[in-house]
């Protein structure tokens, strides 16, 4: 620590050698990145488990219902997209 006490509060930075300095950014931006993606996550699906429990609430609950309806609506659909065999030609 008698190091750090000097006129420059940076000057520790210098007796890393910069392959450390790289290693520790990126292990740094790794564990930032992961507890990102594990916070969304965990938040996404809590308001999903929320959503799916609010089916006796009035209006969200009717939302919800059709949704499902038209979610089982599209399943039952082969595609949902209608694809002919006719070769469509642009003008030049």
């Amino acid at each position: 620590m008698d190091k750090l006490n000097g006129s420059n509060k940076f000057e520790h930075v210098s007796m890393k050698s910069r392959k450390r300095i790289l290693f520790d950014n990126f292990l740094g931006g790794l564990s930032w990145g992961v507890g990102t993606v594990l916070g969304a996550t965990i938040i996404v699906g809590a308001l999903g488990i929320l959503v799916y429990r609010s089916e006796n609430i009035p209006l969200v609950g009717e939302v919800i219902r059709i949704i499902e309806q038209e979610v089982k609506e599209s399943r039952n659909n082969q595609s949902l997209i209608p694809i002919s065999n006719d070769v469509v030609s642009y003008p030049n």
